[in-house]
């Protein structure tokens, strides 16, 4: 567009100097071969065609002196670039209409030469800027992106490692639970039954029984609240997550979309599952990569892990770990289908509501 504009500005410039000293009946055909000449050099980027036109404009100029009036006009498509010494031979139809012209054509050939040289080395220094600020934009918002991305991920890391915490303290709370408190109580029912065994007072065995049951309803509440802990501490994405990060023999990856956690059953199958793939992928495959993915449909949960490996033989000769996987998924009423075809597959289903 500025290139436009100055081409603009200077044939304006450029006809009224011409219109103002040129008084022929002819006089439009040199304007007119000017403009197309200046149009085909703005349109044209093959440096062939661009010098072929600039040498046309030269010759005719030698023919038509007074479109020399012009020669700045079209000089401004050759003042840089690989053509950027072409324009010095347009001093020769110049000086060859210096007789016709005088000194007031060398004054104005001059003149409007150094306006054009100037107006397109501005032109090419704005561009050149326009081209670097939209270089900074453009790595300024890959950089944005880059960060935002960044930032999504240290605060999904963060979650995890929060939501990670939590269960691993949960579980250390129910752990500690089970081996003081339970403990205790345990010894002191079993002492109170030894006392009822010596006591022969009725009103003391009474007391004493009545105190045994109210321990016993204690041990039973506080034996299900561990439970309860220990079943809260398990988190099926936690742990899919850690067994495929500390899955060190390729890459894996884990596409995980549950919303809802299975039962405790369903999620210790699922991960005897994944586990034992992934130990069978290390022993048995020569795979650079693994797909992990656990899905939630609406009637049941999916496993599949693939690899991109080649071990036939694994599926044939089906071993204790997939004679295991099996064994886990049909007690849930599942179904599990092993493949070697492309790479070796586990693919399992459990439906919803099963080891409830």
């Amino acid at each position: 567009m500025n290139r436009l504009l100055d081409k603009s500005a200077l044939f304006l410039l450029c006809a009224v100097w011409y219109l103002q000293n040129i008084r022929d009946v002819y006089a439009v055909v040199p304007l007119l071969t000017a403009v197309i000449i200046g149009a085909g050099m703005s349109l044209f980027e093959r440096e062939n065609l661009r010098r072929g036109l600039f040498g046309g404009y030269l010759l005719f100029c030698l023919l038509v002196p007074s479109a020399v009036y012009f020669l700045p006009l079209i000089c401004y498509d050759v003042f840089f670039g690989e053509m950027r010494w072409l324009f010095l031979l347009g001093i020769i139809p110049l000086c060859a209409a210096l007789p016709s012209g005088g000194a007031k054509l060398l004054g104005w050939g001059a003149l409007a030469g150094a306006v054009a040289y100037f107006m397109r080395r501005r032109t090419d220094a704005f561009e050149k800027l326009s081209r670097r600020a939209l270089t900074v934009r453009d790595d300024a918002k890959e950089t944005e992106l880059r960060l935002v991305a960044k930032n999504h991920e240290l605060l999904e890391k963060q979650e995890y490692e929060i939501r990670l915490a939590t269960l691993t303290e949960r579980n250390r709370i129910a752990r500690d639970i089970h081996d003081t408190v339970g403990h205790l109580l345990s010894s002191s029912i079993l002492q109170i039954g030894a006392l009822l065994a010596v006591t022969k007072e009725e009103p003391m065995r009474q007391s004493l029984q009545t105190l045994k049951s109210t321990l016993s309803r204690g041990m039973d509440s506080i034996r299900a609240d561990i439970h309860n802990l220990h079943d809260q501490s398990l988190d099926l994405r936690l742990e899919a997550v850690r067994l495929t990060d500390a899955f060190r023999f390729c890459p894996a990856r884990l596409e995980y979309d549950v919303e809802n956690n299975p039962s405790n059953n369903v999620q210790y199958v699922l991960l005897f599952v994944l586990k034992e793939a992934l130990s069978n992928i290390m022993k048995h495959s020569d795979a650079t990569f693994v797909h992990v993915l656990l899905r939630e449909h609406p009637g049941f949960y999916q496993l599949i892990v693939q690899d991109n490996g080649h071990a036939p033989a694994v599926v044939q000769h089906q071993g204790l770990g997939l004679q295991n996987i099996t064994e886990r998924v049909e007690s849930l009423n599942g179904r599990v289908r092993f493949s070697g075809d492309n790479g070796f597959l586990v693919f399992v289903t459990i439906p919803k509501g099963a080891g409830i």
